[in-house]
């Protein structure tokens, strides 16, 4: 008779959900040479034991997959919502863990640490145009120089009081929520695990009393619009009573802005991305319903702050469908939508290549899908590879137009209204998704699609440890693409892959930072963390070909040849400006540190004598 497991299981044990003896080491650690330790469970009482499922007989049996190889653990990236992305609940774990070994204690300096908030709707508007406008335009452009940021310190230990300003504007409290999770400059430790709690912890209120204004703005529009006909002309007419935060943005159009900041929130802060489509899906129902994708010239107060509703609105349902690699939004064909696009006196065409290499990330897409069927059953894959060369040079259309940039005068470039560094920012961010792109076409005949990370991220493939035969299989599908006479060789797709993948290190890296008084120097709203991923994958698949090259490649005395050595030093500082970038990001928005970490990891395998990166 087998042995029953432990009450007390080990963590590795816990997270595989495999039997524990108890011991330390407990023998599963021992045989695999891990750290064995033990935390007290949370769980209350001994558990339940399951119900033994009647037999099933023999024929039943051999039609259905064996379960024996279903590993919890392995099919953990299909259940959670937040894929590879850090989850709340694993930083609560990560607190209590670490609570004991923290150098500074919470109980001692509990005052230390602090939190970012705003007294007034003008001191949140103000750290939205220092903090948020350049990468997520929403609202118009400032008329002025934002002031400097004064934010309240908000003591951990004012954890349970009432937040001093309470707004009734939703956008007011979505942007709170996120402005609360950007660290002072004062806090010193604000990596800490006592420090990113309560920033979550207050970035969380904020968010939720987001919602009930949003539900609470929607009702009343929705009894108001029963009362009157349902066109633009009507919605125009409904007034909700209070002030605007914007003054050129109308109360009416709040609750969706408050919306697509959520998404982003969802995504990058708390690993839904259920909740992240959620929101998106919400805020594009609501414009519609406003009509504000039928716009024509109007050229009033409003009309600016109406059309970056719409097409930031666009933005975040597109943006669903690459980071969940499905068109999970329905979007209807752009030949429907007649607002025009949003105006950028510095970059009249900012807003287009913004949008069209959205456009073209969702389209490939749409091709990875149909790619993979047609692999899968052995189907034709002569249309594939001819939409694979369209929608290449497509992207290399839109990329043409990306460097065709003329930089304005200096003059110019100061006047806020003429928004310099938000076109900056939507050309570089149009470059790093366009290459990101390009790696979606070309990754399968480079690299063969093969396993890196051991989360699942984005569309990258993650190890199969529910069938032994994945790598046959890649090796069999592979050989099955050449047969077909792919439009790109094997060489041709790797170079396209590792320029794009270093074009995306540069540019994430060139990102521009916040102009603040105070040195706080975070990026907020990150929404290229996918393509971070993709090159990253390439980068170090790219490193690991070098080093299984033929002798022929190498130099007489069997070292690599300069060229090569050359070639993985360029490798080397592309990842670490991607997990600068990342590190950044995962300051403020702590899901993404379970992508940097996959990245740092892999980038201590391939260079372990290189030291961490700095944040």
């Amino acid at each position: 008779m087998s042995m029953p497991p432990a009450k007390l299981a080990c963590l590795h044990c816990r997270a595989s959900r495999t039997r524990c003896d108890g011991e330390l080491p407990c023998h599963n650690c021992e045989i695999r040479g891990r750290d064995c330790s033990y935390v007290p469970s949370k769980r209350g009482g001994s558990r339940k034991r399951r119900v033994q499922r009647k037999s099933v007989n023999k024929t039943e049996a051999s039609r259905s997959p064996s379960t024996q190889l279903l590993d919890p653990k392995s099919i953990e990236h299909f259940i959670f919502p937040g894929a590879g992305l850090r989850r709340p609940e694993t930083i609560g774990e990560q607190q209590q863990l670490y609570a004991k070994s923290e150098t500074i204690s919470v109980t001692e300096s509990i005052d230390d640490h602090c939190a970012r908030v705003y007294d007034s709707e003008q001191a949140i508007l103000n750290a939205y145009y220092i903090f948020i406008h350049q990468y997520f335009p929403i609202l118009p452009p400032p008329k002025t120089c934002p002031t400097l940021d004064c934010p309240i310190q908000w003591p951990l230990s004012a954890t349970d009081k009432i937040i001093p300003h309470q707004s009734f504007s939703p956008l007011s409290l979505a942007l709170s929520a996120v402005l609360a999770l950007i660290p002072l400059s004062q806090e010193t430790h604000c990596t800490s695990a006592a420090c990113v709690s309560f920033r979550k912890a207050l970035a969380q209120k904020f968010a939720q009393a987001a919602l009930q204004r949003i539900d609470a703005d929607s009702e009343y529009l929705d009894f108001m619009s029963d009362r009157q006909v349902g066109s633009m002309t009507a919605v125009e007419q409904l007034s909700i009573s209070r002030n605007p935060l914007h003054p050129q943005t109308p109360v009416e159009l709040e609750g969706i802005l408050a919306l697509l900041l959520l998404s982003n929130y969802e995504h990058t802060e708390r690993a839904n991305l259920l909740k992240m489509t959620a929101r998106a899906s919400q805020a594009l129902i609501i414009a519609k319903n406003m009509s504000l994708h039928r716009m024509g010239l109007e050229n009033d107060t409003f009309s600016e702050a109406k059309r970056r509703a719409w097409w930031m609105t666009y933005f975040c349902a597109h943006l669903c469908s690459v980071v969940r690699q499905s068109a999970c939004l329905n979007i209807d064909d752009d030949s429907q939508f007649t607002t025009p696009y949003p105006k950028l006196e510095s970059d009249p065409e900012a807003w287009l290549i913004f949008l069209e290499a959205l456009r073209i990330g969702v389209a490939s897409v749409k091709f990875t899908a149909s790619y993979n069927e047609h692999l899968s059953s052995h189907a034709d894959m002569s249309k594939i590879f001819e939409q694979m060369k369209i929608l290449d040079k497509w992207v290399l259309q839109v990329s043409s137009r990306t460097e065709s940039y003329v930089p304005i005068s200096s003059s110019m470039e100061l006047d806020p209204a003429y928004e310099s560094e938000t076109a900056e920012v939507m050309r570089r961010l149009a470059r790093i998704r366009l290459s990101s792109t390009r790696i979606r076409l070309h990754r399968f005949q480079a690299f063969s699609d093969t396993p890196l990370f051991t989360e699942n991220h984005c569309d990258l493939t993650v190890p199969n440890t529910l069938n032994t035969s994945s790598s046959i299989t890649s090796n069999a599908i592979a050989a099955y693409t050449m047969l077909q006479s792919p439009p790109f060789t094997y060489d041709r797709s790797t170079e396209i892959c590792v320029a794009s993948a270093l074009t995306i290190a540069r540019q994430l890296q060139r990102l521009p930072t916040p102009k603040t008084s105070d040195g706080v120097i975070i990026r907020a709203m990150p929404t290229c963390t996918c393509c971070a991923m993709q090159a990253s994958y390439v980068l170090l698949m790219q490193f690991y070909k070098l080093h299984a090259m033929p002798h022929a490649a190498r130099a007489t005395s069997g070292d690599l040849s300069v060229d090569t050595e050359r070639l993985i030093d360029e490798l080397r500082h592309g990842l670490e400006d991607i997990i600068g970038a990342m590190n950044n990001f995962a300051t403020s928005f702590e899901a993404i540190a379970g992508m940097r970490d996959e990245i740092e990891v892999a980038y201590h395998i391939a260079f372990p004598h290189m030291a961490t990166v700095s944040k």
